[in-house]
């Protein structure tokens, strides 16, 4: 296969595998901002619910309030093993982009050597034309003076 198109493939691979590592990171970042503005929403709910503790709150309203903190509960819980699933992704996905990245590298190099070897080769050829000309021409006027 042609080496430029496999340099090309792999940098499309690697290319791919950086959007979907870009991917990840933004996934990670919203969830993080995600937990925070519950764990946020927790704090002002434990506030607002050790004042009207302090004024006096129903039997209900307690159980109303304690519902509400373990569904904020649970769902900080779920941020966060969406965040850990999701920095391991990020972190394997990293792996890839590097591994990739070197595979690229690799075909980089072999692309410029073949280019080196082709400008070399075609030096060379270049300089046995001129030597091939160069002797027709010396051989020419050999004749030319031998005849002269």
């Amino acid at each position: 296969m042609n080496l430029r198109v496999l340099r090309r493939y792999h940098a499309q691979i690697e290319e791919s595998l950086r959007a979907e590592l870009a991917l990840i990171q933004r996934e990670t970042t919203e969830a993080e901002e995600v937990r925070r503005r519950v764990v946020a929403l927790v704090d002002h709910d434990v506030q607002r619910y050790l004042d009207d503790m302090a004024n006096g709150l129903s039997p209900d309203e307690t159980v109303a309030r304690y519902a509400r903190f373990e569904e904020l509960a649970l769902q900080i819980e779920r941020e966060d093993e969406f965040i850990a699933r999701a920095q391991e992704r990020a972190e394997q996905k990293r792996a890839e982009v590097l591994a990739a990245a070197r595979e690229t590298k690799r075909m980089d190099l072999l692309w410029q050597r073949q280019q080196r070897r082709q400008r070399q080769l075609d030096l060379r050829r270049e300089q046995q034309a001129m030597d091939e000309a160069a002797a027709r021409r010396y051989v020419a006027e050999l004749q030319a003076r031998q005849k002269a």
